[in-house]
């Protein structure tokens, strides 16, 4: 068992994160969307949850010269220090602003924003360090690498690229992380399991090599972590054996691209549902 474990490690030392996250909620009563009506514009916008996440639909338009619509949280209480957020989406194939709300610098008709390309019908990982966020009012940049995750009260998604089309963005999933080994939102006295730490680091190296369409090399990565894992043996035996499952279920599908979110799913299943594994 130790010779596995080494091996493993071995394996991602190279490149270990030791990230720690924290998950924003994605139900449609923790959200608000605002449109360019406010402003005389006709464009229009609403959000449903879905099968895979928050659904944020409508039409832009650049009549009456408007031209956004913006689905953003309510106010939010995030942990008091993180270097970023991860979102993953299911894309349009159009390019989005990714909003933050500031607690210490008010703007009128703006925000912090950094932006990120989707692709049409696709799944996609996006990191966003709190250093590449720019203090944006009324189009107009008052500040570039001020952020910090003390003035994080809020955030969203804006489409505002000045085409007259529908848009369709699905939030799967949305969180903070942070690569720091002395992060508050996991303390010192808390020590990630090594079953905890080849998924961490696997995710960390696959998501880059899924977005730049090495789908296989993705998928191969998450097997040998989940294989890992499960060889490890200090999974509880109901999710060992829901994780087996689908893990048999994931080799046997023919799309690379499929294989590594089933894959994905069931690594984050073991994370979620077992948070404390020693």
């Amino acid at each position: 068992m130790v010779s596995i474990i080494a091996a493993v490690a071995l394996l991602f030392a190279s490149n270990e994160p030791n990230s720690a996250t924290s998950s924003v909620g994605l139900q449609s009563s923790q959200w608000r969307v605002v449109l360019d009506g406010v402003m005389g514009g006709l464009s229009s916008g609403k959000l449903t949850e879905s099968t895979s996440g928050l659904r944020f639909t409508g039409d832009l338009s650049l009549k009456n010269n408007g031209g956004f619509a913006w689905a953003r949280t309510r106010r939010l209480d995030l942990t008091a220090n993180f270097e970023g957020f991860e979102i993953e989406v299911l894309g349009d194939g159009r390019t989005w602003d990714f909003m933050i709300d500031s607690s210490r610098r008010r703007m009128m008709a703006g925000g912090y924003r950094t932006r990120f390309q989707t692709k049409k019908g696709v799944r996609t990982t996006h990191r966003f360090p709190l250093s590449r966020f720019e203090a944006v009012s009324f189009g107009q940049v008052l500040a570039r690498g001020d952020l910090r995750a003390s003035d994080c009260a809020g955030l969203g998604v804006l489409i505002g690229d000045k085409k007259e089309a529908g848009f369709d963005l699905t939030l799967i999933k949305i969180s903070t992380y942070s690569t720091s080994d002395t992060s508050p939102s996991v303390p010192q006295s808390v020590n990630r399991s090594p079953e905890q730490s080849v998924l961490l680091q696997a995710i960390e190296m696959g998501v880059p090599r899924y977005n730049d369409g090495d789908h296989v090399g993705c998928a191969d990565l998450y097997e040998l972590a989940i294989s890992s894992v499960l060889m490890m043996g200090n999974v509880p035996d109901e999710l060992r054996a829901i994780t087996r499952k689908d893990f048999r279920a994931a080799m046997a599908l023919n799309s690379d691209e499929d294989r590594a979110w089933a894959h994905r799913r069931n690594m984050d299943r073991i994370l979620e549902q077992a948070p404390q594994i020693r």
